[in-house]
């Protein structure tokens, strides 16, 4: 009550001096599609989840009418029944995956959703080129869990603009959010999940980029020696604080690694890290390169992967490097990727100078990124040398 009295008593003696005082800001008011003006009607299909649910409960908020499909051919019962305006189709699901679904959405003539906008979901941690799904002929990629800037920009783009906000502000933020998220998708940061854990503040998030490329520069070394030494307690101290730096920037795989060593160590263990500690390196590089990328700013990664890395001892030539990165390439241009990354993993488990380790590091990242042209240039150049 006494401060009420205050702020009426600032603002009389305010109005004597003249003083006017500027009008609060309104608020950025939340996207939703109005519903009087017209329908969106979305189809989701994917596997039973948590990510789906959300999905789904986004989309309604944000005034879609929508439908859940767990199945390929639960998705064709659909679509000859009805019609539906957008698609998002997970790529990989049981007996027909989202290719072939998505061609017997185009090519069934009973289909009522022939001329739908059909987009791809693919799981985080996927390492399928955007371009190479676009090329299959989906619209547009989107990650799970969908950034929901990502999603009104999808809706921006393919429903009436009579349906649409007409506020300048809330479009502006969506082009910027969407924009910021497209670019950090590729290196598994959900935008959105970073906004929320940082109360929707974008500067406050960008902080805490900054501070998790930091805690990359002071711990890549220092777990990679925890690890390998055996420093249980030291390294479940430094895997925790990974931990929370990835979820406050809305890393959720690798938060979910770096939560799966902590819960193994707990037992006076680092065997499980130190085997997959090279493929942990990956996924945090992964993180951290597009993260850094985002921020301008430069970061040293290929060091760690050459700091206590394991081998099997056994002590490869570069005649023997050639002839197996030869082998890798015929793997990407037979496209499977997946075979070709677990090829290239075991290459590194090999011996060798440390002049071909950073070469072939440098096709592994491609890789492990979903970089396949990257990764070829990377294989080109050890195979003419």
């Amino acid at each position: 009550m006494l401060e009420n009295l205050k702020e009426s008593a600032l603002k009389k003696l305010n109005q004597i001096r003249g003083i006017e005082e500027e009008p609060e800001e309104e608020p950025i008011p939340e996207f939703k599609l109005d519903q009087n003006m017209g329908k969106c009607y979305v189809l989701l299909i994917d596997k039973k989840g948590d990510d789906l649910i959300e999905l789904k409960q986004m989309s309604d908020r944000l005034g879609c009418i929508t439908t859940v499909s767990h199945t390929g051919m639960a998705c064709m019962e659909r679509v000859l029944k009805d019609k539906y305006d957008i698609i998002l189709l997970a790529k990989d699901l049981p007996l027909m995956d989202g290719a072939q679904t998505m061609r017997n959405i185009r090519a069934t003539k009973e289909s009522k959703c022939r001329d739908a906008k059909i987009y791809a979901l693919v799981a985080p941690e996927d390492k399928t080129s955007e371009e190479s799904l676009i090329r299959e002929g989906f619209k547009g990629v989107l990650r799970m869990p969908v950034d929901e800037s990502l999603f009104c920009k999808i809706l921006m783009e393919n429903v009436s603009p009579k349906m649409l906000p007409t506020d300048p502000r809330l479009i502006q933020q969506i082009e910027e959010r969407a924009k910021a998220a497209k670019a950090l998708q590729p290196c598994g940061v959900a935008l959105s999940e970073g906004l929320k854990a940082n109360g929707g503040d974008m500067n406050e998030l960008r902080i805490q980029m900054e501070k998790f490329c930091d805690m990359y520069e002071e711990y890549k070394g220092k777990l990679s020696i925890y690890v390998f030494g055996n420093d249980v307690d030291a390294y479940m101290n430094g895997a925790r604080e990974v931990r929370e730096a990835a979820k406050m920037i809305g890393a959720r795989h690798l938060a979910d690694i770096f939560d799966d060593h902590v819960n193994m160590s707990k037992d006076d263990s680092l065997d499980v890290a130190a085997a997959t500690w090279g493929r942990t390196l990956l996924a945090w590089e992964r993180v951290v390169s597009g993260v850094a990328i985002y921020l301008g700013r430069s970061i040293e990664l290929v060091a760690t992967l050459t700091e206590r890395m394991p081998t099997n001892g056994i002590r490869l030539h570069w005649a023997d490097v050639r002839a197996m990165a030869e082998d890798v390439m015929d793997l990407l241009n037979e496209s499977e990727l997946e075979d070709a990354v677990a090829s290239m993993d075991r290459i590194l488990t090999y011996d060798m100078s440390s002049t071909s380790r950073l070469k072939l590091i440098k096709a592994s990242r491609a890789l492990n990124r979903g970089d396949v042209e990257g990764a070829r240039e990377a294989l080109t150049l050890i195979l003419s040398t």
